[in-house]
């Protein structure tokens, strides 16, 4: 070995040579060895051999620079490039490796796909989108200042009645469910109708409520139809 040469070694291999000397000076075992580098003592003692014979380029794993035993034959290879620049050019990588699998008969994984599109300097047909920001509104601070109606139409009673709709009441603040009230399906209850039905129920757990949101196909009313509730109670 040259007296300056480099060598690349992986995190499992920078530890071994300072061990090996240590071991080969009688300081540690080979148990005390293949205990430190997580390997059996047999292990130990072969690259003990190898460090004697060829130095610190011995304790490199033998497999690398060597091709993958799990290749693709070339033949498979050129195969797949040829029909991602014909048969295939307008496909996404997944939709290629579906055709791949299904028409062509190739066990090949959409990373090798993506890995021969790349290769050939195909662009991608999709490119992934940002992903998008969502606001999220900061809940009120304390329960009863703000309480949001909404309803939830389902098949409540199965086939046993009709279709209905459940109508609830929410505090903001808490998440508490302060009323529900079920109506049939195509029925809605107003923010003003809703309040004077179940007041005392409101606010005997609220307390003191001041606006109520009305929320229509999942969404908030807008602020005008807000309803202002002077304190109930």
């Amino acid at each position: 070995m040259e007296p300056w040469e480099t060598l690349t070694m992986s995190r499992k291999e920078v530890p071994r040579a300072g061990l090996l000397k240590m071991v080969l000076a009688g300081k540690a075992t080979n148990a005390q060895g293949a205990a430190a580098l997580c390997v059996s003592p047999r292990h130990v003692q072969r690259l003990k051999g190898r460090f004697q014979a060829e130095g610190a380029p011995g304790l490199l794993h033998r497999g690398r620079g060597r091709p993958s035993t799990r290749r693709l034959a070339s033949t498979i290879t050129a195969q797949i490039d040829t029909l991602l620049h014909t048969r295939y050019k307008d496909f996404n990588d997944c939709h290629a490796t579906e055709k791949l699998r299904e028409v062509e008969g190739l066990r090949v994984s959409r990373e090798l796909v993506r890995r021969r599109r790349r290769a050939l300097g195909l662009p991608a047909k999709h490119r992934r989108r940002p992903r998008q920001y969502r606001y999220r509104r900061t809940p009120e601070a304390r329960m009863g200042q703000l309480v949001q109606i909404d309803a939830s139409p389902f098949a409540w009673l199965e086939a046993r009645g009709p279709a209905m709709t459940l109508h609830g009441a929410i505090d903001d603040a808490t998440g508490t469910v302060l009323a529900l009230h079920f109506l049939r399906f195509g029925e809605l209850f107003e923010a003003g109708d809703f309040f004077p039905v179940h007041a005392d129920q409101i606010q005997g757990s609220a307390g003191l409520v001041f606006v109520c949101i009305l929320r229509r196909a999942g969404r908030d009313v807008d602020a005008g139809e807000a309803v202002q509730i002077d304190r109930i109670g």
